[in-house]
């Protein structure tokens, strides 16, 4: 069987935001929407929002890291957490496509095993930018001489062993990698860890890929993200026909972004009879403390 999941974890942001997408997905699939759940969140839903998903509460353990709560730590999880044969993993706040079908994207993908979305690979002899880690350091401690760089806004993966086994050393990566996070420069203030709220779960992931000498599709992109990796501003339109799904991921919006994710979450409604006013595309740095540093 195949299917979606989910994670809404924390702040209620993302239970909205989940229920934007899986809206947007059952405009032109039945495929099953299994969301995770862990916090007050799901308590802001109102009943009949709850019931196009399959609930499930995400286990603590899944967000706790050395005492503190990362939320990030919980895709690590989702292969044991998924209860399909086939699974795609989205990030709660992105929006399908009004031209394209869930069906089709589990067609394209029915080749492989782990499909991560990427921006492309590098050898570290040749690049040692990363988002989030110097890659001469990773070289240093793990004698990885390649790297992918992943986006785990989008992750598919079949059930099998070497998939459970990739899982499991990202878990362990999580917690274990002892690699020094980039830092950036706050006018005023003394440089701060990029990620204040915990490690992007991107590094465990890349690290497990080398290990298990994992091979994947690259660069690979499903979803159309605007910050980094389009320079220049795409027609709605191209964005829509061109790419299955927009993210909104990141701590801010661009503006272009905001108008479509809006104006699809209105249509949705509008199409497809939904009385309750559809949540509206928020900047994750106006209310989350945590996100004022990405």
């Amino acid at each position: 069987m195949k299917g979606v999941v989910l994670i809404a974890s924390g702040h209620p942001y993302y239970s909205h935001m989940a229920y934007n997408l899986a809206v947007s997905i059952r405009d032109k699939s039945q495929i099953p929407i299994t969301l995770f759940h862990q916090g007050v969140g799901l308590s802001f839903l109102f009943d009949d929002q709850k019931s196009i998903f399959d609930l499930r509460e995400l286990p603590y353990e899944c967000v706790l890291e050395k005492g503190k709560e990362e939320h990030y730590k919980a895709k690590t999880c989702i292969y044991d957490l998924s209860p399909y044969d086939e699974t795609i993993f989205f990030d709660a706040d992105m929006i399908f496509s009004p031209y394209k079908k869930l069906d089709d994207l589990f067609t394209d993908l029915q080749n492989t095993d782990l499909q991560f979305a990427c921006h492309g690979e590098k050898n570290m002899d040749e690049n040692t930018f990363s988002e989030w880690v110097d890659l001469k350091e990773v070289h240093e401690k793990y004698g990885f001489t390649h790297w992918y760089d992943l986006s785990s806004e989008v992750i598919y993966f079949k059930k099998n062993d070497a998939v459970k086994k990739f899982f499991d050393d990202a878990k362990e990566y999580y917690s274990t990698h002892g690699l020094k996070l980039k830092q950036m420069q706050v006018a005023g203030r003394e440089p701060v860890t990029m990620f204040k709220s915990g490690t992007p779960d991107e590094l465990p992931f890349s690290l497990s890929m080398e290990k298990n000498g994992i091979k994947i599709d690259a660069p690979y992109f499903p979803s159309y993200w605007q910050p980094r990796y389009f320079t220049k501003i795409t027609k709605d339109e191209d964005v829509w026909r061109n790419f299955y799904l927009l993210s909104a991921g990141g701590a801010y919006i661009q503006p272009n972004v905001k108008r479509m994710y809006d104006n699809r979450t209105k249509d949705n409604a509008r199409r497809m009879g939904i009385n309750h006013v559809p949540y509206q595309l928020v900047a994750k740095s106006n209310i989350m403390k945590e996100r004022n540093l990405i």
